[in-house]
């Protein structure tokens, strides 16, 4: 192989390695697009995943001042078994305050 021949081989193999790293430069190129394209996307998520959270520590929240009514509601409303009990006694007290007052009629007329 003479001189000549050997550097247009050598010449041949330079602009095929040119071409792959074009190639490459390329694929890069490619690459940092997607990349800043995923990084928006992430942002976005990030915000996304903020406001969400934000919502949700607020419904949160909310429920707990929803359950402390409830069981503030449970602690003043009268059971079945205490509006009996209450009934019962008001027809006692009735009764006494029939039985005072026929006393007290009573009494007023022997005066």
């Amino acid at each position: 192989m003479t001189n000549e021949e050997f550097q247009g081989l050598v010449l041949s193999e330079l602009k095929g390695i040119k071409f792959d790293i074009s190639g490459i430069k390329s694929e890069i190129t490619d690459i940092k697009s997607d990349v800043s394209g995923m990084k928006s996307e992430i942002t976005d998520i990030k915000s996304q995943l903020q406001e969400d959270t934000d919502i949700i520590k607020a419904l949160l929240h909310n429920q707990e001042i929803t359950n402390a009514k409830l069981e503030n509601l449970e602690l003043n409303t009268a059971n079945k078994d205490s509006v009996t009990s209450m009934n019962a006694k008001i027809d006692t007290l009735n009764t006494r305050l029939f039985y005072q007052e026929s006393e007290l009629t009573r009494l007023r007329a022997i005066k």
